[in-house]
This record gives structure tokens, sequence and C-alpha cells, in this order.
């Protein structure tokens, strides 16, 4: 999609003042989403401390138990 500058200018004048509220919103939303400042890396210190139940639940069982402590 080639869209120059005088383009969107001209769809932008076409719309209504309410309808130009929005496409503003959604520009800035993306701008803000460029210019996020990315947060600290994750640490993932737990991983393999419950290897030692590994032999005994399945991936499934886990979903299983998970499904009814959400019902509970």
């Amino acid at each position: 999609m080639n869209t120059t500058r005088e383009d969107l200018e001209d769809l932008t004048r076409r719309l209504t003042d309410e309808e130009r509220g929005r496409v503003r919103e959604i520009v800035e939303r993306l701008l803000a989403r460029r210019t996020a400042p990315i947060g600290p890396k994750l640490r993932q210190t737990w991983s393999g401390s419950l290897s030692e139940y590994r032999d005994r639940f399945t991936s499934l069982d886990l979903q299983g138990k998970a499904a009814e402590w959400r019902l509970d």
C-alpha cells in the first residue's frame, strides 16, 4: 500500500469531526507503541524447579487441574 501524505490528508478531509478524532486516537496509539520503553527483561529463575515432578504429571494433567481450579 503506497500512501502519500496528500492521500491521507485528502481522505481525512472527507471524514466527520468525530471520525477524525477516532483516527487521531489510532495514530497516537501507533506512535506511542513505537516509542514505548521496553520493560525489564523477565527473569526465569524458577526454570527447572519442578523437574522432580516431570515423571508424575503430564502437561495434559496440569491443564486439567488448572481447569478444575478455575471452576472452584
